[in-house]
């Protein structure tokens, strides 16, 4: 649900969460939402940007979109009632580590990290 702004704009985005969770709680009402991890400051533009796509040649992949799109996204989940899991502020400390250059995608590592911490939060708010 990343879907940056030249790709879906921040209605559509706003309209199609709502769509989306209220199709998951049809099945359960415990969700979790993680809003977007950061994104490589040196990001190459206007090409294809990821080395596991598909992502536009159009679409702007930087920093400001993802920190705005987290703002929403923290808005939308308020209204919502759904809790908000912030891994932008758990990985950017540590995106030079675990972030693949010039990608958006993690190294295992990243992904391990990120699923621990999920992990986590769910067995806090659930079980």
């Amino acid at each position: 649900m990343r879907g940056f702004p030249e790709r879906v704009t921040e209605t559509e985005h706003k309209e199609l969460t709502i769509i989306l969770v209220d199709r998951v709680r049809k099945n359960t009402n415990n969700l979790l939402w993680c809003n977007c991890t950061p994104i490589p400051e040196n990001m190459p533009q206007g090409q294809t940007n990821s080395v596991k796509g598909p992502n536009s040649k159009q679409q702007q992949l930087t920093n400001i979109s993802v920190i705005n799109r987290n703002k929403s996204i923290a808005e939308e989940m308020t209204i919502m009632k759904v809790e908000l899991l912030d891994l932008y502020n758990k990985m950017k400390p540590i995106q030079h580590l675990v972030q693949r250059p010039k990608d958006i995608h993690f190294f295992p590592k990243g992904g391990i990290i990120m699923s621990n911490h999920i992990c986590k939060q769910l067995k806090e708010l659930f079980f």
